[in-house]
């Protein structure tokens, strides 16, 4: 018997020892950053390996265009044009109107960071758009504009399936997304519009007259497992690179977990006919209400926005147009309270775009809003910078 105590025990020792040294090298393949995209020019301006901090080599499984982007419409690629390093800068010429000039800069902790210019050298104005990292390669998952100059246009592409249109945050219209395999690892890249010289924003391209230019900022990075992982790093875990960190304390709060579980919230205008009669004046909230949880069997949430697309034809601000509806802020409270009733909670909106009406403290008057109707939340509408 003590033989075979002395024997698991050993067993056990061996079996820990094992278990702590697959932990370890488990956390050593995490710890590995990206250090390096190893670029070439032998066709155009392409890359074809990544090296990471303990100074091992992943080669893509083929070369890929540095960058894809679109000029007038039509895709270009970094990978079909001559290239030239001036001073630790790559710098290309895309026919005689388009000068394009990358440069590496200092990165985030964990990712690589390089600034990505677009200059107007020739003497009719241009739209540059669809910039995407690495290219739109058809082995690799990407996000880009497709279509129609739509609201919403970003669609995700993947191989062997079709695109899926995907809703992008307000100030990342524009950007460009692409995750691949390269051996152990997978390399995921984000390009984000900066800031333009002389040319004009829209939501997904950027028009630059003679002389004009715009910047993109083009980050690199690694992860590992599945494809979805690339995305949670950059927009969940990265926050599209718009910060290095960011405090969560605000959204850990006791009494605020229970907006993480609510999915079902219904946004209307005030003006809608099936929540106020036209003809009579009088609020149908209740039989809306009852209607909309019969059809859902329980709604979260419901918010009221009163602002669209009234806010802006006179001097009254988004804080006024509450207290001028029919009951004014009384009868919004009213409504909170039989909401609640319900299991459902009521939200007023704001909008941060409010910026030509009666001037008043945004926040301040939110908060006074909002003790007045006894509001559970604020639909935030949001400005793009």
């Amino acid at each position: 018997m003590c033989a075979r105590i002395y024997i698991n025990s050993l067993v056990a020792r061996r079996i820990k020892i094992c278990l702590i040294y697959l932990f370890l090298f488990h956390s050593i393949l995490i710890a590995q950053k990206i250090s390096d995209v190893h670029f070439t020019v032998s066709a155009g301006f392409s890359a074809y390996r990544i090296s990471l901090s303990d100074s091992i080599l992943y080669d893509f499984k083929k070369i890929l265009p540095v960058f894809t982007f679109e000029l007038n419409s039509k895709q270009l690629s970094s990978k079909d044009f001559d290239v030239k390093i001036i001073d630790g800068t790559w710098e290309q010429n895309f026919g005689p109107a388009i000068h394009t000039s990358l440069k590496r800069l200092s990165g985030f902790s964990d990712a690589l960071r390089y600034e990505l210019m677009f200059e107007n050298r020739g003497t009719d104005t241009v739209t540059i758009g669809n910039v995407v990292p690495f290219g739109t390669d058809e082995n690799s998952v990407f996000i880009t504009g497709y279509g129609p100059s739509d609201l919403a246009r970003a669609y995700l592409f993947r191989p062997g399936y079709s695109k899926v249109r995907v809703i992008l945050p307000d100030n990342a219209w524009e950007l460009g997304y692409s995750s691949f395999n390269a051996g152990k690892y997978s390399v995921c890249a984000l390009t984000r519009r900066q800031q333009t010289e002389g040319g004009r924003k829209r939501r997904y391209e950027t028009v630059l007259p003679p002389g004009a230019s715009v910047t993109y900022y083009m980050y690199v990075s690694t992860f590992q497992g599945e494809w979805q992982n690339g995305l949670k790093y950059m927009f969940r875990d990265r926050y599209l690179f718009d910060l290095e960190n960011f405090d969560n304390e605000l959204y850990q709060r006791e009494d605020l977990k229970w907006i993480k579980n609510s999915y079902i919230i219904i946004l209307q205008m005030a003006w809608d006919r099936n929540f106020i009669d036209r003809t009579t004046g009088k609020y149908t909230y209740a039989g809306e209400l009852a209607e909309w949880i019969n059809l859902f069997g329980h709604i979260d949430v419901f918010g009221i926005w009163p602002t669209w697309p009234r806010l802006g034809l006179d001097r009254r601000n988004q804080w006024d147009l509450y207290r001028d509806l029919p009951g004014g802020t009384q009868q919004l409270r009213a409504f909170a309270r039989m909401s609640r009733l319900s299991g459902t909670r009521f939200f007023i909106a704001y909008n941060p775009w409010d910026r030509s009406t009666r001037e008043e403290d945004h926040l301040k008057g939110m908060a006074q809003i909002i003790m007045e109707t006894e509001a559970d939340g604020v639909v935030l509408d949001t400005s793009g910078r």
